[in-house]
């Protein structure tokens, strides 16, 4: 029963953890250009100044990388240009 109940714990805060990243994307989004991005249509500066907004707010490279479809490398040289 308590591996249960750890199990469900663990459950719900991944997935409040999720609805926290989604909020902080679509809040991104809002404050940029308005829709959501795309690899083959959105602008470079566009995906540049996503990449920092989402940094600021505490996302990590890797998280970044997987929810705007950039890679890895790319996301961590525009994140240390910014902030180192």
């Amino acid at each position: 029963m308590t591996s249960s109940v750890q199990t469900i714990e663990k459950i719900e805060h991944d997935a409040e953890s999720k609805v926290r990243q989604l909020t902080d994307l679509v809040n991104a989004v809002d404050e940029g250009s308005g829709k959501v991005p795309k690899s083959n249509s959105t602008e470079v500066g566009d995906k540049k100044d996503m990449v920092l907004r989402l940094g600021e707010m505490g996302w990590s490279a890797d998280e970044i990388a997987a929810k705007i479809n950039m890679d890895l490398s790319s996301i961590q040289t525009i994140l240390s240009s910014f902030n180192g």
